[in-house]
């Protein structure tokens, strides 16, 4: 019996490879299809001295479910990535570089998911119930819903994102929602 010699990319790498390209370009399209306009002007970082300013109104039970919607959306689709990256890099007959680029991308996923989830719950924590964070490599985008930002709320959020995140704040854009 001879034994085939299997090229670079047989048919399962690239199924797979094909797919995680479909599951990041369809994300991303999704993205900028929800996102809305951000608020007016440019902020600055401003530290206010005395009291600090009051958190937003509570979100309608609409917007709460449409949050909680994008977030479950979000974790399924992340759920997938992740899986089909460890396929990847559990297939014995990926190449070293696929291994590789595979193994980057899950950590740069895993690292994404976790500045995520610690600036929303860090922003919950500060009286934002309905907060969404998108980050990415230079982009960092924080969605909250209950009405309108007042300019010392969208300092407190950006405030709390340059902390967190380590972005620039020309980086981070504030989206409110209704």
């Amino acid at each position: 019996m001879e034994k085939k010699k299997k090229g670079f990319l047989d048919g399962k790498t690239a199924m797979l490879l094909t797919l995680l390209g479909l599951l990041v370009v369809s994300g991303y399209v999704n993205y900028r299809k929800t996102a809305t306009e951000p608020i007016g002007g440019e902020v600055s970082v401003v530290r206010i001295e005395g009291e600090r300013p009051t958190a937003q109104p509570s979100p309608t039970p609409e917007a709460q479910d449409t949050f909680s919607a994008y977030q479950q959306e979000r974790a399924s689709a992340r759920a997938q990535e992740l899986s089909m990256l460890e396929e990847i890099i559990a297939d014995e007959s990926a190449g070293a570089e696929t291994v590789a680029q595979a193994q980057a991308q899950k950590l740069a996923l895993v690292q994404a998911m976790e500045t995520e989830t610690s600036l929303e719950t860090l922003l919950k924590a500060r009286g934002f119930e309905s907060a969404l964070v998108s980050a990415k490599p230079g982009s960092v985008t924080v969605v909250v819903g209950g009405g309108a930002l007042s300019d010392a709320q969208a300092v407190q959020i950006l405030d709390i994102a340059v902390d967190e995140t380590q972005q620039e704040a020309e980086d981070i854009k504030i989206i409110q929602t209704k």
